[in-house]
Parts: C-alpha cells; structure tokens; sequence
C-alpha cells in the first residue's frame, strides 16, 4: 500500500527522494512530504508524543521504518535544547588510566540512555577551548575533566549554558564544580614513606609543573614523609615536567638527572612516568631494584605483569568513572548548581607492593 501511494505521488517528486535517500541523509522534511503531513508532526511522532491521529503515526512510522530514518542527534539536541551525550576531556584517551575511568563512566551512562564522547586536549589550551565551544555548540549534556588548564572563563561559559562538569582527581580553590579523586596528599607520603621505611633518604621525586592540584598534593606528601623522616629536602632531586605525563617524559628527565645526581630512588607522579624512568636506568646501567627503587602512581593494568612488576598506589579508576555518572545524574535530575554544588568525593589511597621497590632484598616477601 505504501509502495502504491508512493507511486500515485510519483509526479511529485517523492519517487526522486525515495531514489536518492542513499545519497544524502534523509530529512524530517522529506518524511513528511512523502507522509502527506506538515513537519511538525513527524516531528510528534519521532518523540512519541501522543496529540496525533493513530493512522497518521503508523503512516509515519511505516515510512521511518522503511526508509531506515535515524534522527540527527545533533540537529534534535540543537532544536530541543536536550542531549543523550556526555563529554569527558581528557589530556590522552590513551593513558591507561584515563582509558579506565572512561569505561566506569561509560558503563554507568549507558544504563541511564546517554553516550559518550572523547576529546583529547594533549594538555593544549587551545585545543581545551575549541572542544568546549563545540560542545556547547552541540548542547552537550554534561561534562567530566580529567584534564584542564584552569581557565575561569571557559568554566563561565559552561556555567552560563547551565551544563554539569565533573572534574576528576582534580580541584581547584578558585573554580566551582564538583569532583571525585583520591586523596593524592596521602598518596605522595604513602609513596615516599615506604621509600624511607626501606632505607632510602636521597629519593628522587618526578612530578609536573603548573596547576594542578594532583601533582602538587603528591609533591606535598613526599616533602612530609622526608620532614617526618629527618630527611632534609633538595630541589636538585625535584624534577617537574612540563606536558604530558607519558612515557617518553619520564625516560627523558631521568635520563638527565642520572648524568647530574647521585640517588638511589625515584617516586614517580604517575605509573607511566616511572616506567620510562625504569628504562633510562637500565639504559644507563642501573638496575631496579638494585641500584634504585622506583614507585609510581595510578597502578594501571600492565603494571602487574611479572615481567613488570611496579610498586605503585592504586586508585579505584573505574569506581571515579562511574561516580561521576552519578553526580552528574543528579545535577542533570535537579538544580544543576543548586546547594550541594561542589561536592567532593576523595577515595582512600593503597600502596600495592611489588618487585621494582626492591622490598624482597630487605628480607621481605611480597
């Protein structure tokens, strides 16, 4: 029957928009046409709403169906002023740790009816301010960093269009917003704690440069195990890194400090800098443990392997994903920045031991 009124209508023109719908993405305008109805009613239908003729909804949907129609999420957020999709800006997707927490936030959405998206800044500014305007562009739902160059302004902007952010593992004094982290104070004395439990008083400390509050809390953890410790702080073992926190950054600095000074191990602001550093020292003839100990941070994945072996702190990476879903749920539910604005969720921090702190050689077993 459809086929038959299609035709009737053929001098019309819907037999060229049923010809042609593979070559371009097909309209609400073209349904309705081909309907015999105005687009606002297609437009009730795709929404389910119930003020339209029962023959007129299944004559719609016959057509949606046959024509495999999918609404442009864009073009529904840009109209309703709603979105199913959630943004979560990060320095790298490829950081293991990033990679984790995305799949809680993911799982979490997911079972509320919303998608994510990924932006990578690369610690970029200005690549952080071109996301953030195309997501508000695009009426983005909600919004969770886990990297941000602590711009007020683009945080105004966000504000101003009443969309949610979470931050994670990050904080900042002067910038409202909520966020879920660890206790990264706690981390970095952990960390250095144990370092100094097994004998170590020149202790090398790679951390990064700028504002962010995870790295500067763990730098403070380390210079209060050394005080307790009666270890005198030295800046010549103090290395902050500018950029990302990869890899190729960790190797680099320790390559040079190995050539300036004299230590014997290193706490590293996250597992993947201290996994490079581990590289350099054996590049340069220095074995882990024997020669120095390295601890991390983040405790990825990988870093259990036995060939591995990195002692690190663990941070629930996927629990801080899907809590954030959660926050955001309930601002998206509710007054967006009404009075419990700015919560702040802090996990407990875990030292897990393994080989490359050189515990065994101290008479230990792991």
């Amino acid at each position: 029957m459809l086929n038959r009124e299609r035709s009737r209508k053929g001098e019309a023109g819907s037999g060229n928009l049923v010809g042609n719908r593979m070559k371009a993405r097909l309209t609400i305008k073209q349904i309705a046409k081909l309907a015999n109805v105005s687009d606002s009613t297609v437009s009730r239908v795709l929404n389910n709403q119930p003020d339209v003729n029962e023959d007129t909804r299944q004559r719609v949907l016959a057509i949606v169906k046959e024509l495999n129609y999918r609404p442009d999420p864009i073009a529904r957020s840009l109209v309703t002023g709603q979105s199913q999709t959630l943004a979560f800006l990060t320095e790298d997707i490829r950081n293991p740790f990033f990679a984790e927490v995305a799949r809680g936030l993911e799982d979490a959405a997911s079972k509320y009816g919303y998608q994510v998206i990924y932006c990578s800044t690369d610690s970029e500014s200005g690549k952080e301010k071109m996301y953030i305007e195309m997501l508000l562009a695009y009426r983005i739902a909600g919004i969770v960093f886990t990297s941000f160059s602590g711009n007020k302004e683009v945080i105004q902007e966000i504000i101003k269009c009443k969309i949610p952010y979470v931050f994670v593992n990050r904080f900042y004094n002067e910038i409202p917003g909520d966020c879920v982290l660890i206790d990264n104070y706690q981390g970095g004395y952990m960390a250095t704690r144990h370092l100094i439990k097994l004998g170590h008083r020149r202790i090398v400390h790679l951390g990064r440069s700028g504002v962010s509050c995870t790295s500067l809390d763990r730098k403070r953890g380390y210079e209060q195990a050394l005080r307790e410790a009666g270890i005198e702080y030295n800046e010549n073992l103090v290395k902050e890194i500018k950029g990302g926190l990869k890899y190729n950054s960790g190797y680099e600095i320790t390559k040079a400090i190995l050539q300036e000074e004299e230590f014997t191990a290193i706490f590293a602001v996250n597992d993947l800098i201290a996994l490079g550093a581990w590289m350099a020292c054996l590049e340069e003839g220095r074995r882990v443990p024997e020669d120095i100990a390295i601890v991390g941070f983040d405790n990825i994945d990988f870093t259990s392997f036995p060939t591995i072996g990195l002692t690190t702190i663990d941070q629930p990476k996927y629990e801080m994903g899907r809590q954030c879903m959660e926050i955001l749920i309930d601002r998206l539910r509710g007054d967006v920045y009404g009075e419990k604005y700015n919560k702040k969720i802090v996990y407990t921090p875990e030292l897990v031991i393994r080989k490359s702190c050189g515990y065994y050689l101290k008479g230990y077993s792991l």
